[in-house]
C-alpha cells in the first residue's frame, strides 16, 4: 500500500487558488498515484457517461416553438444541453438572408460543411 503525504510542498505559486481547488488537485494527486493514469481516466470516462445518462433520463422533456432563420419551427429537448443551445430565439443569419435573396443563381455551389463548433484547424 502506497503512503499518503498529507502536506505537500509545491515549487510553484498557488496562491491564487482557493482552498477547494487546493483539496481537488491533492487529491487527484493522490487517486492518481494510487490507482494509475489509466483506471483513473477511466473513471473518470465512466462518471462523465453516467452523468450524460442521468441527465437525459431525469430531464423534463418538452417541445419548445422557436424561430430560426425567421422560420417557426417546433424543437423537442432532450437533454440538458439541447436546452442550452435551442431554448432561444436565434438572429438572422447572413449566410440565410444571402441564400434566400436570390443572388444565387440555379446550380451555384453551396458548401454546407454541418459543423456547429466552428471550423476544424
Amino acid at each position: 500500500m502506497k503512503s499518503i503525504n498529507l502536506h505537500p510542498t509545491n515549487a510553484h505559486d498557488d496562491s491564487h487558488l482557493t482552498q477547494r481547488d487546493t483539496a481537488k488537485q491533492w487529491i487527484k494527486a493522490q487517486v492518481l498515484d494510487i490507482l494509475g493514469s489509466k483506471v483513473y481516466q477511466s473513471m473518470r470516462n465512466y462518471a462523465w457517461h453516467f452523468g450524460r445518462v442521468y441527465d437525459r433520463l431525469a430531464f423534463n422533456k418538452h417541445v419548445i416553438h422557436r424561430i430560426y432563420g425567421g422560420v417557426p419551427l417546433s424543437v423537442h429537448l432532450d437533454d440538458s444541453e439541447s436546452a442550452s443551445w435551442y431554448s432561444r430565439d436565434w438572429p438572422e443569419m447572413e449566410e440565410l438572408n444571402l441564400l434566400s435573396s436570390g443572388k444565387l443563381k440555379g446550380g451555384a455551389l453551396v458548401f454546407e460543411i454541418g459543423l456547429i463548433k466552428g471550423p476544424l484547424p
